[in-house]
């Protein structure tokens, strides 16, 4: 029989020579296979004896014995336990540089990262009640930091900046006049600065979504009179043209793709017709001819929503996306598909409930419902049903086949008081966009076959983006550890996890210069990327001072995440 032992009867000899045994040699307990696990049941026996401690502590005293006297052996072991504990790895700053800026809005800075090879940092100053030229200001900086080149540019009034397009050598900006045809495009070699711009006009475009360059062509998707068109631009001579089967009623394009290595293009339109809606990839040739149109069909009662291809060389190549039960933009789950030159092969579907950890991110006590309501309804025979919407990242390449990032978000609206009140507002509210607030990402594995692999969750609740965006971002450490994170207003979330195991916890890393003498009074636009090997690029805007007297500036903060 175990009898209960009091605190005050071990020696305080016990107490010493376990201290010194493992300060004088904590490794022959942490490296060990076992060691974390000792050392952690060690501690918890420490805690164990010091809070007996403290409870004697508390109880009638006996004249004479003196409680810190009792206490002390116990402190000792204990903090000397606690010593051998690992410190959880966190970001660090490498390296911050920082710029002032103005703060009505006139300069403005883009950043985009090039991997090993650096970073490209984009100054625009803008004059908005002149018809001054715009003054843009290119600047290459390696990995330190450190600038390699500096490029400048002036674009004439009235062209206005649209989108972006950068492939391994260069970075694509498309400028377009308002109320007209005339565009111009701006090639940034990157590893010299060297610019050249070619002038033109884009036909049968009102306003474009999408922008991508293959080769010395461009292909800009976009609307003309309400209706989707893709067209295609020759930098040579300067002419453009719809690619064929691209101007037609009830269709959308869903995404607009070039493999670079096959010299192909990749459309993929969404048609509806009464109340249903099919997904077609459509494979152009490098001068636009129309070389296949594979529908992806879905089966009975599924609806392919979107799709990214994943090409795989010899002619085949994965599609993934989102599919729902109808045309609504919620998904039901991840759908994978093998394509070749024939066509579509077959398709795998991934109801939400099916993945092990989607749902992590819910309080234990709903998450446990849910799971509840999941295996009920199984036990019925029926499949529960769950929707989101999601943003689906650009797949990542791996060994085994590719990673999937997708997060779940919703728009968030604002109420306000009504400036006139009328039946269709019989509250005398007025709701606006305020922003989309994400909830949590789902990362999952798949070989190359489109076999799910593994699955994981980051649970993403106080994520607010006045624009729908990407915001995770993930380096990869040895030991096929992932280092998932997300920016905040004035720091950093993240989590480490290895296929469907959480490794480290979610910590917070705080967006400050170190040993700064100004106080940061705010902190506004942080964007967070991921750079190379396990460094990440964090930027945005601090006000910097008091509240009285500060000043604005623009911050870069290269962050890294200690490889063990």
């Amino acid at each position: 029989m175990i009898k209960y032992r009091p605190a005050s009867t071990i020696q305080h000899s016990e107490f010493k020579r376990a201290a010194i045994r493992f300060s004088i040699f904590p490794q022959n307990y942490a490296k060990t296979d076992n060691g974390p696990s000792r050392v952690r049941n060690l501690r918890e026996r420490a805690f164990a004896l010091y809070i007996r401690e403290i409870k004697l502590d508390n109880a009638p005293q006996q004249p004479g014995t003196g409680s810190m006297k009792r206490l002390f052996p116990a402190l000792l072991f204990l903090l000397l336990l606690f010593r051998l504990a690992p410190a959880p790895a966190q970001l660090a700053q490498a390296k911050r540089l920082e710029f002032d800026q103005k703060p009505n809005g006139e300069e403005q800075y883009e950043v985009l990262t090039l991997g090993r090879r650096g970073m490209l940092l984009t100054y625009k100053r803008m004059d908005f009640y002149s018809n001054s030229p715009l003054f843009w200001r290119f600047t290459l900086y390696d990995t330190d930091l450190k600038v390699r080149w500096e490029s400048e540019l002036k674009i004439k009034f009235p062209l206005q900046p649209l989108l972006s397009y950068q492939n391994a050598d260069h970075l694509y900006w498309l400028y377009g006049e308002p109320e007209s045809q005339k565009i111009s495009i701006l090639k940034l070699n990157l590893e010299t600065g060297d610019q050249e711009l070619i002038d033109g006009e884009l036909l049968a475009v009102d306003d474009v979504s999408e922008f991508r360059v293959l080769g010395n062509t461009a292909f800009v998707a976009g609307h003309y009179r309400d209706r989707a068109v893709v067209v295609r631009f020759d930098f040579f001579s300067r002419q453009s043209r719809v690619l064929p089967g691209m101007y037609l009623n009830r269709l959308t394009v869903s995404s607009l793709e070039v493999d670079e290595a096959a010299q192909l293009v990749n459309v993929i339109v969404t048609t509806s017709r009464r109340g249903k809606c099919q997904l077609t990839l459509r494979t152009y040739d490098y001068e636009g001819k129309l070389l296949r149109e594979t529908p992806l069909a879905a089966e009975e009662g599924r609806t392919l929503l979107s799709g990214r291809v994943v090409p795989l060389g010899g002619g085949e190549a994965l599609l993934v996306g989102n599919y729902s039960t109808n045309c609504s933009p919620y998904a039901q789950g991840v759908y994978v598909g093998q394509l070749d030159e024939s066509g579509q092969k077959g398709v795998r579907y991934l109801e939400f409930s099916q993945f092990k950890n989607f749902f992590n991110y819910l309080k234990p006590s709903r998450r446990q419902k849910v799971l509840d309501r999941i295996a009920r309804k199984k036990e019925e025979g029926k499949e529960p049903k769950f929707r989101y919407l999601m943003l689906v990242h650009d797949l990542l390449p791996t060994e085994e086949g590719f990673l999937l990032v997708a997060e779940a978000f919703f728009p968030q609206y604002r109420s306000t008081p009504s400036a006139s009140f009328s039946a269709f507002s019989r509250s005398g509210l007025d709701r606006s966009l305020e922003g989309y607030r994400y909830t949590h990402a789902l990362i999952c594995g798949f070989d190359k076959s489109g076999k799910l692999l593994w699955d994981n969750c980051l649970a993403m609740p106080d994520r607010l983006s006045y624009e729908l965006e990407e915001q995770v971002q993930l380096t990869r450490q040895p030991d096929n550890k992932l280092v998932l994170a997300y920016p905040l207003e004035d720091r950093i979330s993240t989590l480490v996890i290895r296929g469907s195991e959480v490794i480290e916890e979610k910590d917070d890393y705080e967006l400050a210069p170190k040993d700064a003498p100004e106080r940061i009074v705010s902190t506004e636009n942080t964007t967070l990327a991921a750079w190379y090997g396990h460094y990440f690029l964090a930027w945005g805007t601090q006000r910097k001072g008091s509240l009285a007297n500060s000043r604005e500036v623009f911050y870069l903060e290269k962050l890294e995440y200690p490889m063990k």
